[in-house]
């Protein structure tokens, strides 16, 4: 269930958040599923609280990812060690789920 509240800015907040057993078509899935919420094209508030837990949950560095950019290593390719190539698959993952 969806309600009136306000933002203050004349945009519709969620009262309460639909229950896992519910489908809304804002989803892609349901949300007990591993599917990013899908927006599309109303509710974009609700979308994206939705989506920011949904980054959050999979992965917290994803979620700082995509607030403050990919992760940047300094050296040439043939120097990276295994961290580094997580770092990249970290960045990677971050952009997918966008």
């Amino acid at each position: 269930m969806r309600g009136g509240a306000s933002t203050g800015a004349g945009n519709p907040r969620p009262t309460a958040i639909p229950t896992s057993n519910s489908f809304d078509p804002m989803t892609s899935c349901n949300l007990d599923s591993d599917c990013p919420p899908l927006f599309v094209g109303t509710n974009y508030f609700w979308w994206q609280e939705i989506m920011e837990l949904y980054v959050k949950h999979k992965d917290l560095d994803l979620w700082k990812i995509i607030m403050n950019g990919p992760m940047i290593i300094e050296k040439s390719k043939d120097r990276f060690t295994n961290d580094d190539y997580k770092l990249m698959s970290k960045n990677s993952k971050a952009m997918h789920i966008l």
